[in-house]
């Protein structure tokens, strides 16, 4: 008896938010003839981009640059957090200050990839993020660590270390199982846990979970 084939998952559907005609043009050819990627629709300023978000078409990735003449691309991201907790933002810039990788990182965007920065790098984070993972390069992720240690990270909500151990891990996309075996917990301790930091984080999914993590260097 024939086993029943494996169902694939859905392709990510993404909206691309770009000023540049050229260069939006560019990666909406790129990532088209991808497999696993859907374009739910392409933006050349905010509230082309906030008009598409508040259409019946779903998004899963808001792939978004960072300076926009028509506003900031970190202040946008928050407000789609807000008002779409689960896209999940990966986010492009021509810039290499240090600022502007603050002002995204502060945001708690899912990705950070350079302009510069090769294709088969941002389909990788592209798919990774669509995977509940996170995706930066290196830069930003030596950013984040200095963050870490400087205590810029630092957040209102004080966490015990057993309660940042599972952040950690649900921010991973772990499931409590495997962050039960991982931590030698019960699987309805570490469901306790997780309901205690939604309630204190006032989270409501594991999208903004994961952004409070990144928030508090905690994945990196």
């Amino acid at each position: 008896m024939k086993s029943a084939p494996e169902a694939r998952p859905s392709p990510a559907r993404i909206l691309l938010l770009e000023d540049e005609t050229i260069v939006r043009t560019l990666l909406v050819e790129a990532l088209r003839v991808q497999p696993d990627f859907v374009i739910a629709g392409e933006a050349g300023d905010l509230p082309e981009a906030r008009l598409l978000l508040a259409g019946n078409r779903p998004v899963d990735i808001l792939l978004a640059d960072l300076v926009l003449p028509s506003g900031d691309g970190a202040v946008f991201a928050r407000e789609v957090f807000r008002q779409h907790p689960r896209i999940r933002i990966l986010m492009l810039t021509s810039r290499t200050d240090e600022t502007s990788l603050l002002r995204a990182l502060q945001a708690g965007v899912h990705g950070f990839l350079h302009k510069r920065d090769p294709l088969d790098t941002l389909l990788a984070a592209i798919r990774a993020v669509a995977r509940g993972e996170l995706a930066y390069n290196p830069a930003a992720r030596r950013l984040l660590e200095k963050m870490k240690l400087d205590g810029t990270l630092r957040t209102e909500h004080a966490l015990t270390p057993r309660e940042e151990e599972i952040l950690a891990h649900l921010a991973r996309g772990r499931a409590h199982k495997e962050i039960a075996a991982a931590l030698g917990l019960s699987p309805l301790t570490v469901k306790t846990h997780a309901r205690n930091l939604m309630a204190k984080l006032d989270a409501h999914d594991r999208a903004t979970l994961t952004r409070e993590a990144v928030h508090r260097g905690l994945v990196i």
